[in-house]
């Protein structure tokens, strides 16, 4: 009887075990900081306050690191103040969740800060100056037009299709007095098909339509079909990741 009194009591002590770690589980997921479920209840009011969701994305986020540094406050630091010694299991535990929720929250506020600055991102802001030549000019007729305008130079074929843009290092090897006989496109970095951008593009259309397209430059054209500009695809993700200057 006695044995069989001592095996009931451990079914009992795993029930209240997993009852209490979901209580436990539950009320700190309900901590307003995201990515925990109780975050969505910040972000909902920064979201209303600011008539932007990534703003409160953001908010949340930061609260979401608060909490983090909180718990390795907790669970490490405020036990060797009050002169204990930390139990590793719950340091390790501590530890582990905090450096999930840092991982998280940083991952949140790139996207977050990335989908802020889309609408920011117009072609004619990031563009440097340029100017059409068609593909069949010498390298002496390009040194004239950089002579006279300055700029980049797009070649473009005789529909008008940019093909490729004048590469300095390669123009500065050239021997001047050899410069009328080598023909432009043989100092020229090739652009890819399509590699075609509108000058008031901008936004998200702006940068799918750019990923879509397998070439690191764009030519940009005017609303009459003249090339205006070169964009460069660093120049784009700069501008995205708020690291433009």
């Amino acid at each position: 009887m006695i044995q069989n009194a001592t095996l009931g009591v451990y079914p009992n002590l795993l029930l209240d075990f997993f009852v209490y770690a979901n209580l436990l589980l539950g009320a700190f997921n309900a901590l307003p900081g995201l990515p925990l479920d109780g975050g969505r209840l910040v972000e909902s009011i920064v979201w209303k306050a600011t008539g932007s969701q990534f703003k409160g994305t953001i908010a949340s986020s930061w609260v979401g690191r608060a909490i983090a540094v909180g718990l390795i406050g907790y669970f490490v630091i405020y036990p060797l103040i009050r002169g204990e010694q930390p139990q590793i299991i719950t340091v390790v535990v501590g530890i582990m969740v905090a450096m999930f929720m840092w991982q998280a929250t940083t991952q949140l506020i790139a996207h977050s800060k990335m989908m802020l600055n889309l609408p920011t991102v117009i072609a004619t802001d990031l563009m440097r100056p340029a100017s059409a030549m068609v593909s069949h000019a010498s390298v002496a007729d390009v040194l004239a037009r950089q002579a006279a305008r300055g700029g980049e130079i797009i070649l473009v074929d005789p529909k008008g299709m940019p093909v490729g843009v004048i590469d300095a290092q390669a123009l500065s090897r050239v021997d001047r007095s050899q410069a009328a006989q080598v023909p432009a496109l043989a100092v020229s970095r090739a652009l890819g098909q399509g590699a075609i951008v509108a000058e008031d593009s901008d936004g998200r259309a702006l940068v799918d339509y750019l990923a879509s397209v397998e070439s690191a430059e764009y030519a940009v054209i005017s609303s009459t079909g003249n090339v205006v500009g070169l964009l460069h695809q660093r120049q784009i993700v700069n501008a995205v990741t708020g690291r433009r200057k």
